[in-house]
């Protein structure tokens, strides 16, 4: 099972903080997670940005963004009641992306740096 969420409406610009409009939906996600059916799954929260740079005092480069949004979600998840030992938090930055972040003359296509800009959530059943 997977589920994949747009950074751009999911989180603020530019930084690992929720919109506080997203959070009922991560709310029911985790409260999913918690019943019987979903207690032999791993939770997986991937993080992807597009390939624009960023440099602020605290995510000076796409990596520790990509990382810090995974660990929010993870947190907030372990906040929620999941156990630590069932999510896997993985940054990865602007190195899958999904589409072409720039055509073949180097201009960023900014419709494809959106989609690239994304939190993939996996359920893996655990044998």
């Amino acid at each position: 099972i997977e589920m994949e969420l747009a950074s751009a409406t999911f989180f603020e610009r530019d930084n690992a903080n929720f919109r506080p409009e997203k959070l009922p939906m991560l709310t029911e996600v985790a409260a999913a997670l918690k019943s019987g059916a979903y207690l032999e799954y791993r939770v997986l929260i991937e993080n992807h940005t597009s390939d624009q740079p960023i440099n602020t005092p605290i995510y000076p480069s796409n990596w520790e963004l990509s990382a810090a949004r995974s660990a929010h979600i993870a947190r907030f998840f372990i906040e929620q009641g999941l156990k630590p030992s069932q999510i896997v938090a993985i940054g990865y930055a602007d190195t899958k992306p999904k589409v072409p972040n720039r055509d073949a003359g180097g201009t960023p296509i900014l419709e494809n740096q959106l989609q690239n800009e994304r939190t993939v959530i996996k359920f893996e059943r655990v044998l």
